[in-house]
């Protein structure tokens, strides 16, 4: 059952930009790796996040996702985001870009989902702290990659270790189509979701990956 229904969710969207739109399924026959082959074949940009806490404890969510909505890397002063195909070439602070575009949305908040429903995901290196204070230039720049780069993700997947659940997450914008339209793509992504996952369980992935990766959330 997907949750909530529209007229719920159209009651969100009146004082929310981002409202997500949330179907909980068994995790039974399904580990976080091989819920993320099956969704992330073939795909670009993806991400998977595995939770632990205290050393060797398992905290109680792993979130996943696949194909983000934008992208943001910053090199310096130098900014570029890519949204829709389309890039934006800015210069300036990174962190005062960054929240600038979460500061456009206002999430509606849903009982008993997870803390993570929509947002980027990524990393700041260790020489962005050039935009916060003046260390000097005596570093060379070895690796050549971004002092930063995001994705940002409104389609992801949640795994309840508690509830033994995934929650599929599709969390719809507002602000870009109408409240049904927007709903109706968030159900139709839903079911495109569940959909991977299912091929996933019938190719044998979670037989053939039973470990999980050592990144922490």
């Amino acid at each position: 059952m997907v949750n909530p229904v529209f007229k719920e969710f159209s009651r969100l969207a009146r004082s929310a930009t981002l409202v997500p739109v949330v179907k909980s399924v068994s995790a039974d026959l399904l580990t976080p790796v091989s819920a993320f082959l099956a969704i992330a074949e073939k795909e670009p940009h993806a991400f998977l996040l595995e939770s632990a806490e205290r050393g060797e404890q398992i905290g109680r969510y792993t979130f996943l996702g696949v194909r983000p909505y934008m992208r943001l890397r910053a090199q310096g002063s130098a900014i570029e985001i890519e949204r829709g195909g389309q890039h934006e070439r800015r210069r300036g602070n990174v962190f005062q870009v960054v929240k600038q575009l979460l500061g456009e949305h206002r999430p509606a908040a849903l009982p008993g989902l997870p803390p993570f429903t929509a947002g980027a995901v990524g990393y700041f290196s260790y020489d962005v702290v050039r935009q916060l204070e003046d260390i000097g230039e005596h570093a060379k720049d070895d690796l050549s990659l971004p002092d930063c780069e995001l994705m940002f993700f409104d389609r992801l997947l949640a795994f309840d270790h508690l509830r033994h659940q995934i929650h599929i997450v599709a969390t719809a914008d507002v602000t870009r189509e109408s409240p049904r339209r927007a709903y109706d793509r968030a159900v139709h992504d839903i079911a495109a979701l569940e959909k991977k996952l299912a091929c996933g369980v019938a190719s044998g992935d979670v037989a053939a990956n039973p470990t999980r990766p050592s990144q922490e959330s």
